[in-house]
């Protein structure tokens, strides 16, 4: 019987937090050779076909993983294989195979094929189909806050748009063979060096997107003007995206504080309000300060009357094991006489 891969396992964890880098390395890799003209070959393009390799592996792994379905996890390869293959599998496959690296060997590896062979290189980006599909998993796992998380999410999101905007910038010029009247020739960097025609390209790129607009880099051709129309109502639409949903998310991860604290300055106005000695106000206030501390405002004593009894006792178990070490009588109880004691206990 072939092993399955639990999908929250450790070792599952750790491979999509390689995966979802090597995403990130391919998908800015890929456009900026593209965009820049570099050699099809190279130290890049040992990278790219190295990155390829892992990502094969990491499909003969998909076909051994675990997944989610209807609150149940599925363990059975007969159900698995199918799932992936039906969902997942055809992207995964479009963005592994190096269909690039084929043509480039089928004509010779000729310099003429260099055009073509970058631009199927480009169908590597649909991996970031797999980073969302790893992201989305993430999120079930509450190992970190969802609102932080998020808020990471679109912080990567955003410089990757940020660099494929800038690509396609200088791209827009060197298609063209840098005509005079280009912003690259107006800025005297048609011979400037690579990382001197990146930077100005991502300086442009980032100057309006946030709508600063410095106006020493302008468009002057048709093809310009379209792109910074494009690229400013998307950095408009983006900024106001990024914003609005940081601070939603940052309202949201200080809610349950929020409440909690809204609560309790009612509860001391009121004690104020009839006349209460400080002391036993200071009291009132302690009481709430270790609440919060130890429980974060919520109420365990009903948290988890919604969970079936089998799981809510795994769960208490877990919660009050401690506990219960110290009780040496719990230990001789019977199992039906633990569970009834375990569903009996209330925090204090």
């Amino acid at each position: 019987m072939a092993t399955v891969i639990r999908e929250h396992s450790h070792f599952r964890i750790a491979w999509d937090a390689g995966i979802v880098a090597l995403v990130m390395c391919s998908c800015a890799i890929v456009p900026f050779q593209c965009a820049f003209g570099l050699d099809a070959g190279g130290m890049a393009a040992a990278v790219i076909y190295a990155i390829d390799a892992i990502f094969a592996v990491d499909i003969a792994l998909n076909l051994r993983t675990s997944y989610r379905h209807a609150g149940m996890t599925i363990t059975s390869t007969e159900k698995i294989v199918p799932h992936y293959l039906r969902t997942m599998f055809p992207l995964d496959a479009i963005g592994t195979i190096p269909f690039d690296l084929l043509v480039w060997a089928a004509t010779g590896f000729a310099a003429e094929a260099t055009g073509l062979v970058l631009a199927l290189r480009l169908l590597r980006m649909f991996r970031l189909v797999r980073m969302v599909t790893i992201f989305s998993r993430w999120e079930t796992l509450g190992w970190m806050n969802p609102g932080y998380f998020r808020i990471t999410r679109l912080v990567f999101v955003f410089m990757l748009l940020i660099h494929w905007i800038a690509c396609v910038w200088f791209f827009s010029a060197r298609i063209s063979l840098f005509p005079d009247d280009c912003w690259v020739a107006r800025a005297g960097l048609v011979d400037a060096t690579l990382d001197t025609q990146y930077i100005r390209s991502l300086y442009w790129t980032i100057v309006t997107m946030t709508t600063v607009g410095y106006g020493d880099i302008t468009p002057v051709r048709r093809e310009e003007y379209v792109i910074s129309m494009v690229v400013m109502i998307l950095g408009a639409s983006m900024y106001a995206f990024l914003v609005g949903n940081i601070a939603s998310l940052l309202s949201g991860v200080n809610a349950a504080k929020t409440s909690f604290w809204n609560h309790m300055n009612l509860v001391e106005q009121n004690l104020r309000s009839r006349g209460i000695p400080n002391e036993l106000g200071a009291r009132v206030s302690d009481y709430y300060d270790y609440i919060w501390a130890m429980y974060r405002g919520v109420h365990e004593d009903t948290l988890f009357n919604d969970l079936p009894i089998s799981l809510r006792l795994e769960v208490l178990r877990h919660v009050a094991r401690d506990f219960l070490q110290g009780v040496s009588l719990y230990g001789y109880c019977s199992p039906p006489l633990q569970n009834e004691l375990l569903l009996a206990l209330t925090p204090r």
